[in-house]
């Protein structure tokens, strides 16, 4: 072996993480860990959760689900709160370590590292080395999961455990062991699970990535998959929605209908263009001009050039040498449909359309 050889391994096990530490450092700004949080509004209500179930448990010794201080003289079931009681209770030992800005920059550090790892293992089934790599930075750092620091821990944590899930569905679709199967199929639940009890919206991710399995998915052997692993996942998640459904109807809260469905979606403009929040005034005056919808989330929350760039290239070189899998375009497509909500909407406006049918004699 020559001393190339052990060098240029070094380099692979080491580059991740050094493209990782770098992204890291970049965007990371938060000076002081143990006093400091990334920002001000949302990330309070997490803070405020840490500090309640604390208290609640270690001090008081009363349920956290219930708190008299908030909606006085009724109260709030805080088990309705977006922001499960999972990602608390997660954050308990760190509180006990060094506080809430603590508990919660851990938080964020951790998940940022749960999903780079899933990442790396998810896309290594398709492609090894630096290919991989990137694809896993900027998967773990794109601005629609980066903007989760700014107090949306529950997306930010389902989302880091995505590509577990999506690890494991390819895994038991290329498996030909009947063993590693049944081991894959319930970690593969155990994921979803996870992901549910961080946030309820789980529900509809997980179900979405079953479509990475493309026309397989309507095979009789992956649909008796399907359930095992959905029947796990539930399994896990049953108690959060026992509880999340309790205090939503004790709390008399108002659910969000359809009409936040259709607000919230992308336009098709807003999807493939550069950060509004770009911090080089050209490339932000470029995402202007093309989008001039509401600065909301559905306008702001985009997968940028370099996304759009780097799949268009992927797909015309998997093209070009035959590699190009049916699965991944169909999971993709569908993901960016279902993106868009329920109406078609440019710059923030319905695309209304009239279609006429005529009946021949």
């Amino acid at each position: 072996m020559t001393t190339k050889q052990p060098v240029s391994k070094l380099l692979l096990h080491i580059s991740p993480w050094l493209g990782f530490a770098g992204f890291l450092l970049w965007g990371w700004r938060i000076y002081g860990i143990f006093v400091n949080i990334p920002t001000y509004g949302d990330v309070l209500e997490v803070a405020w959760g840490l500090r309640w179930y604390h208290d609640a448990l270690f001090v008081q010794h009363v349920s956290p689900f219930f708190t008299p201080l908030i909606f006085f003289p009724t109260g709030w079931h805080t088990a309705s709160l977006a922001h499960s009681p999972f990602i608390f209770l997660l954050g308990q030992p760190f509180y006990s370590i060094g506080g809430v800005a603590f508990a919660y920059n851990i938080l964020v550090l951790i998940a940022f590292a749960v999903a780079f790892v899933g990442c790396l293992k998810f896309l290594r089934l398709y492609t090894p080395g630096f290919s991989a790599i990137i694809a896993a930075l900027v998967y773990t750092f794109i601005g629609m999961r980066w903007v989760r620091i700014l107090g949306h821990l529950h997306i930010l944590w389902a989302t880091s455990i995505l590509p577990w899930l999506l690890w494991g569905l390819i895994c038991v679709k290329k498996s030909s062991s009947q063993k590693v199967v049944s081991g894959v199929v319930i970690m593969s639940g155990i994921a979803w699970g996870i992901m549910i009890n961080f946030s309820l919206y789980s529900l509809f991710f997980g179900a979405v990535a079953f479509l990475i399995w493309g026309p397989q998915l309507f095979r009789l052997v992956r649909i008796k998959q399907a359930l095992l692993i959905a029947g796990i996942a539930l399994g896990l998640a049953t108690p959060l929605i026992i509880l999340y459904l309790s205090a939503s109807r004790t709390g008399l809260s108002d659910p969000l209908g359809l009409a936040s469905l259709t607000t919230w979606g992308a336009s098709i403009n807003s999807l493939f263009i550069p950060s509004p929040g770009n911090p080089l005034a050209p490339i932000r005056q470029i995402a202007q001009s093309i989008y001039t919808g509401p600065a909301d989330e559905s306008g702001n929350e985009n997968l940028g050039i370099t996304t759009f760039v780097l799949a268009v290239t992927a797909i015309i070189v998997a093209a070009r040498e035959k590699k190009l899998s049916g699965s991944i375009i169909w999971f993709t497509g569908v993901a960016l449909v279902l993106s868009l909500g329920l109406f078609l909407r440019w710059n923030g406006n319905y695309v209304a359309t009239r279609v006429t049918f005529s009946i021949a004699r």
